[in-house]
């Protein structure tokens, strides 16, 4: 599913659609170019309650794009998917 917007993601929350009793991130590549970051991994998360894949293991890769606005990072893109 698409989230176009931090509101978005936070409605998913908020429905009890993100929710993990577990997070692990593990951070393999960052890349930077200007004021751009390119964020590249694995996550291993345990979904609970009305979550997608509740009550068991979900092992996935992840892409986060960050810039740098000022002094401050912001998150621009996130895409993360699930490995089979």
């Amino acid at each position: 599913q698409i989230a176009p917007s931090r509101d978005s993601v936070l409605a998913l929350v908020k429905k009890g659609l993100i929710r993990y009793a577990a997070f692990e991130r593990r951070i393999e590549s960052i890349r930077f170019s200007a004021n751009i970051a390119i964020v590249m991994g694995a996550e291993t998360v345990e979904p609970v309650g009305e979550a997608l894949r509740a009550g068991g293991t979900v092992e996935r890769r992840f892409t986060n794009i960050w810039r740098k606005q000022d002094a401050t990072w912001h998150m621009i893109a996130r895409h993360a998917n699930a490995i089979a």
